[in-house]
């Protein structure tokens, strides 16, 4: 009744706030499920292949979760901009913007083939077959039109069903593979890896299509509608370089090392990044209402009621991350054991990167605002001057320093990250949005 009230009204910030404080705890409990899904999935990988072959795939996944968001050109940042706005009047532009959008990731895709191919010639130890691309090229795509799907399934689903799809689906798919496997095979080749984890991302995207069937079919259906505004070419410049620039953060550490050194140190780091991966779900918990309700509040000018959402998920999430993050310091050597036995050596790298993500939690939205409040091409900036100074730094500890460095620098971009996104976040509301 109260919602029906808010929505009459216009008061789609309201509802918002509303839904993230009704579906919070179901958010975290499918978050920590999916994080325990992923967790076991890597165990997994590590117990049915050699070191070699959790070596390669460290690499190839590493690939496929940078390429594929970078492949969307940005556009899943476009639909949290403008889609909303179009969803909640039932504007006629829905069905060409949808359109517009599935034919800038098809671009997107065509643009990172050839990159696709060089990294994976070049990273990979050992020969490659022309399997072993097809399927970094499937994933890819899959990977982009995922994205895609989501960020419009968040928009018009609650989010609770789009996470299940998109963050569950494909782990448990591959989970009972991989069990699949390991039963009739000692050691799994990289390549039945990835044709396990190339079903997992088909079974979620034909999930969201099943999902957005009747606006997929209208956007394609209405092939003579036009969009009635036009989106600015800066802002696709900007939200894709926004998304690489996001995909850096996480991925570019893996890929360094890939293509820098040896075995068991890239497959030790892999482990460690991703456990602390799972203090991410904390801020991406609450952040998965972030966008809509964001650019929803931003349109309305309400730079109170953006600040109130930041310093809630700051509160709220924070508070977990950081608890989490003790909890795992504690039992590092057994968490990494879990994957390899010779990574409980190594306890130390997973240590110190913990730091970052409790940091970036605490720090609230500050990766969002800056996104959806008019200053994305300024964040921007600011991001591209960090990456061109720390990537130089982190290729020489990977060549010249050892990992214990390595990792220590990643934590400080991480930090260094945050407060840019604090500073920016203030700029645009006006007050500190922590």
């Amino acid at each position: 009744m109260v919602e029906r009230a808010r929505r009459r009204d216009g008061d789609f910030l309201g509802i918002a706030v509303t839904r993230i404080y009704a579906r919070i705890g179901p958010i975290f409990a499918l978050r920590v499920a999916g994080a325990i899904l992923s967790y076991a999935m890597f165990i997994a990988v590590g117990r049915t292949t050699d070191a070699v072959g959790f070596r390669n795939f460290a690499f190839l996944f590493s690939v496929v979760s940078f390429l594929g968001p970078v492949a969307t050109l940005g556009q899943d940042s476009i639909v949290f901009r403008y889609f909303p706005a179009l969803f909640d009047r039932q504007d006629p532009d829905t069905s060409p913007f949808l359109k517009g959008i599935l034919r800038q990731v098809v671009i997107g895709n065509a643009m990172m083939l050839p990159i696709t191919i060089a990294v994976t010639y070049f990273g990979v130890e050992g020969p490659v077959g022309w399997s072993t691309y097809v399927m970094v090229v499937a994933l890819i795509l899959l990977g982009s039109i995922a994205e895609i799907l989501f960020a419009v399934d968040r928009v018009r689903r609650t989010s609770l069903q789009s996470i299940a799809s998109r963050d569950v689906t494909w782990r448990a798919t591959m989970i009972v593979l991989l069990l699949g496997l390991h039963q009739v095979r000692h050691a799994a080749s990289l390549n039945q890896l990835l044709a396990c984890l190339t079903v997992g991302n088909f079974i979620t995207v034909g999930f969201f299509i099943f999902a957005l069937r009747d606006p997929l079919r209208n956007a394609f259906d209405k092939a003579t509608g036009v969009l009635s505004f036009a989106i600015p070419l800066s802002q696709t410049f900007n939200y894709t370089g926004l998304t690489i620039l996001g995909m850096a953060v996480v991925q570019i550490d893996v890929l360094i090392l890939g293509l820098s050194h040896p075995t068991t140190a890239l497959s030790a780091y892999f482990a460690a990044q991703r456990i602390n991966g799972v203090m991410f779900f904390f801020s991406q918990s609450v952040g998965v209402f972030a966008g809509p309700a964001i650019g929803r509040a931003w349109a309305q000018n309400d730079l109170s009621g953006i600040t109130r959402l930041s310093r809630n998920a700051a509160l709220s999430a924070g508070s977990l991350a950081a608890m989490a993050g003790v909890v795992l310091a504690i039992f590092a050597p057994i968490v990494m054991g879990l994957f390899r036995p010779e990574f409980a050596q190594q306890a130390w790298i997973l240590r110190i990167l913990l730091v970052g993500p409790a940091l970036y939690t605490l720090a609230g939205f500050h990766a969002v605002i800056p996104t959806q409040c008019g200053t994305e091409q300024r964040y921007f900036y600011w991001r591209l001057a960090l990456l061109l100074i720390m990537v130089p730094i982190k290729i020489y500890c990977a060549i010249y320093v050892d990992i214990t460095v390595f990792a220590i620098v990643s934590t400080i971009d991480v930090v260094l990250l945050t407060l840019v996104g604090l500073y920016i976040s203030r700029a645009v509301c006006k007050a500190p949005a922590l």
